[in-house]
């Protein structure tokens, strides 16, 4: 079964922006069983990110669409207050079921790093038992680096590290040593050679294959990403393309 563990779907149109039903066409065409979704995330400063709409699509996508998605949040900091984070937060859960949340410091524009804007933000996820997802690539609001830092302070808490650090990989891999709840997502990066040195070092379950729909393409990265596993036993194979992500968002349940 092949899992998509990066997609992002969008109500509006414009850009790269995808329906749910343009994503599960293209799943369909290239056998994607499934995909974990998120919003998806605006390309400017001076383009603001609707979370609470965003977040609604994500949930109307999985009412369209049943049991072909994985739903997760989407939370946004610098825009929103804390109060009203909280109150998108147990909706995410209690009416959504959403299971864990997204932090973007790169496309909402806010450092991970900045403890009084977001440590309460986490502190609040945390609290309703969700797993976190968090962006990183090698710019200076996302480094793996402060995810790792995060990742330290809550050790209960499961993490999605989204890009495995693009360019920053090798960081993103010691993030994931130090703290065995990380899980790397290899996706939107431009070089996956990486990936085989975090199966060396991790192991074959705590990697998983993104497309970063519609930003890339599932033919291609999947392509790419098998080149590079291609000499693993089928058993490893089968969970980097999907069983891992499965068992990730399965054993990490929203309680609605």
């Amino acid at each position: 079964m092949l899992v998509d563990a990066d997609t992002h779907v969008a109500s509006q149109k414009g850009g790269k922006r995808i329906s749910c039903d343009t994503l599960i066409a293209r799943m369909d065409a290239y056998k994607v069983s499934r995909a974990l979704i998120w919003l998806y995330p605006n390309q400017r400063e001076d383009e603001p990110c609707d979370v609470d709409a965003g977040n609604a699509y994500v949930y109307q996508s999985c009412q369209r669409h049943p049991g072909r998605f994985l739903p997760v949040g989407w939370v946004d900091p610098r825009r929103y207050s804390l109060p009203a984070i909280r109150d998108q937060l147990r909706r995410m859960k209690e009416t959504y079921g959403f299971r864990g949340v997204k932090l973007n410091g790169a496309q909402n524009f806010y450092d991970l790093a900045d403890d009084a804007l977001v440590l309460p933000v986490i502190e609040c996820i945390a609290q309703e038992g969700l797993f976190l997802a968090f962006h990183s690539d090698e710019g200076c609001n996302t480094h793996p680096d402060k995810v790792a830092a995060i990742a330290g302070r809550f050790p209960d808490t499961p993490v999605l590290l989204v890009h495995m650090g693009r360019r920053a990989c090798q960081a993103a891999i010691a993030a994931a040593q130090a703290h065995p709840r990380i899980t790397l997502i290899a996706s939107g990066m431009p070089d996956l050679e990486p990936v085989a040195t975090a199966v060396r070092l991790l192991g074959p379950h705590r990697i998983c294959w993104g497309s970063d729909t519609p930003f890339g393409d599932i033919s291609q990265t999947l392509s790419r990403f098998l080149d590079v596993c291609g000499a693993l036993p089928q058993a490893d194979r089968d969970a980097l393309t999907g069983g891992n992500i499965l068992a990730f968002y399965e054993g990490n349940p929203s309680v609605r």
